[in-house]
């Protein structure tokens, strides 16, 4: 039976986890990191669990299994580093060198420069590699959130993080204090949730939108984070996914009826589909990069934006471009656009 995009992005994230940890992670505390699981103590969710460890190693990847002495609950999973191919075992034709050349560039600056550098002096060590190294393509987006690692540090040590957020619609980044609790990952991103101390209460932010470093300061607040945030910050994501719903409608095999289609939770009537989302500009950001391909019929807002989009889009490129017609699908049938949005 073919996996869902859903369990395929589960288990991948799993084996990160897995690998990005030397002492082991606890089922609670993977359960926290990791969206479908739930409640560790769920049986099905545990079941689920364990079907994804066998998946793993079927797949080659040995998890050791470190035992508490008194309590399972505190039993930790890691992953054997010998079960990871090593590099000296890999050889890469020249397209492929060209290609992990332009992976490293996009790792290099990311929250795991670190290891993108050691992964980087590896190669370079290759006589056949060091030519494929030169930049062959100028990447213009980063791999992961700088953001990351530093809120992450700050949910662990129980910090108030501070940092630039840059909300969709507005003029200028605001500065955010927030008592860190967690850091989650939830339909392929990366979220920070806290207690934002300038408004007075729980926010979700979304790391890509962090523009700024992350500085950190020790807690006076006393504000503790509640049990279980990082399941809950989970599950209210979730509850919006499963709530908030849009309708497009996409010509007959382009890439966005491939894509579009194929998103998890996404029901179909002919060139019509309904889809779920969590954020709405993040979705029109989506949706303005299939062009004439796509349509939006509702909810209203999402046309709004993705005609906005279009607009802006046009106007940095009156020559270059021409949106015109992507514009005007975007104008029609506005009569639509009073929704299903949760």
């Amino acid at each position: 039976m073919a996996k869902s995009d859903a369990q395929q992005e589960r288990v991948f994230t799993l084996l990160l986890a897995l690998m990005e940890t030397r002492d082991g992670l606890t089922r609670t505390q993977i359960f926290s990191r990791i969206a479908g699981y739930g409640d560790p103590e769920n049986p099905s969710h545990q079941r689920m669990f364990e079907r994804d460890k066998q998946e793993l190693r079927a797949a080659g990847y040995q998890i050791e299994t470190l035992e508490a002495f008194d309590d399972n609950k505190f039993t930790r999973y890691r992953l054997d580093p010998t079960s990871i191919l090593s590099l000296d075992a890999m050889a890469f034709d020249s397209g492929e060198r060209v290609l992990l050349a332009l992976a490293l560039q996009l790792w290099e600056e990311s929250a795991l420069g670190d290891d993108a550098r050691r992964a980087k002096m590896r190669l370079r060590a290759d006589p056949q590699f060091t030519g494929s190294l030169a930049d062959p393509i100028a990447a213009g987006t980063r791999a992961m959130d700088p953001a990351l690692a530093p809120l992450r540090t700050a949910c662990e040590e129980g910090l108030v993080a501070r940092f630039d957020y840059h909300r969709p619609g507005a003029t200028r980044p605001r500065t955010r204090h927030v008592e860190a609790w967690a850091v989650v990952f939830f339909a392929g991103r990366w979220l920070f949730h806290g207690f934002d101390l300038d408004l007075q209460q729980p926010r979700t932010f979304l790391l890509r939108r962090v523009v700024s470093k992350v500085t950190t300061s020790d807690s006076k607040s006393g504000i503790a984070a509640p049990q279980d945030i990082a399941q809950r910050a989970l599950a209210e994501l979730e509850d919006l996914w499963n709530h908030q719903r849009a309708t497009v409608s996409v010509v007959p095999g382009s890439d966005a009826d491939m894509r579009l289609r194929r998103r998890n939770g996404t029901s179909a009537r002919g060139e019509r589909l309904t889809i779920h989302f969590s954020d709405e500009a993040l979705l029109a950001d989506e949706l303005t990069g299939y062009a004439t391909d796509v349509e939006v019929l509702e909810p209203a807002s999402l046309a709004t934006g993705v005609r906005e989009r279009l607009q802006r889009i046009a106007d940095d490129h009156p020559i270059a471009i021409d949106v015109g017609r992507a514009h005007d699908r975007h104008a029609g049938r506005p009569e639509l656009g009073e929704g299903t949005h949760g």
